[in-house]
């Protein structure tokens, strides 16, 4: 009966030790997919800055001065 035990202790270590990687495995998974959100969230607010800014710099190209729509 002993053995028995013994033998499923070590099959248990070793199915714990095959899914090691897989758990690895997402967890790097789940950081590029927080990266990936970051890096779209900062695009959104670059471009909405951009949009907000961008119709003041027009007027200034077309009836104002080129000196502050440089700026």
């Amino acid at each position: 009966m002993v053995g028995f035990k013994k033998f499923f202790d070590i099959l248990k270590e070793l199915v714990s030790g095959v899914n090691l990687p897989f758990k690895y495995l997402r967890s790097i998974g789940k950081n590029m997919l927080e990266a990936v959100a970051d890096t779209a969230e900062l695009v959104d607010e670059t471009l909405t800055i951009l949009k907000q800014h961008l119709p003041k710099v027009i007027f200034e190209l077309k009836f104002g001065d080129q000196q502050k729509a440089n700026s």
